[in-house]
């Protein structure tokens, strides 16, 4: 039997994927939280929330659009770019985990001399 797959089940389910990553609830509360407990106008948050959906969504737009541009030339590329990925899970990790902490560590420190 063939499952069918819909906009809407295909949607629910990289929702409930996305929810279930614990990577991607770290970075996606970190943002929110950065975001939230930053002293900005509710248009400023509105811009930071839709930049940083922008920017979390770029590793799926990106294969889909340059798959909808380039057609199945580009398969070649996508597939060496995901060995690589793959070979080098734990390293692009480490780098991206270590960004966000000096990032976050540099806005704390920030705003406590701020309110000093």
């Amino acid at each position: 039997m063939r499952a069918v797959v819909t906009p809407r089940s295909a949607c629910l389910l990289a929702l409930l994927l996305s929810i279930a990553n614990p990577k991607v609830l770290l970075l996606a509360a970190a943002g929110g939280i950065d975001i939230g407990s930053a002293d900005w106008l509710i248009q400023q948050q509105i811009i930071a929330v839709g930049v940083f959906a922008g920017v979390a969504s770029i590793s799926v737009a990106a294969p889909l659009l340059s798959y909808t541009v380039a057609g199945p030339r580009v398969l070649g590329p996508l597939s060496h770019a995901k060995d690589c990925l793959l070979r080098n899970n734990v390293a692009v990790l480490v780098i991206i985990f270590l960004l966000l902490g000096v990032l976050l560590t540099l806005n704390g420190v920030t705003g406590l001399l701020a309110s000093a």
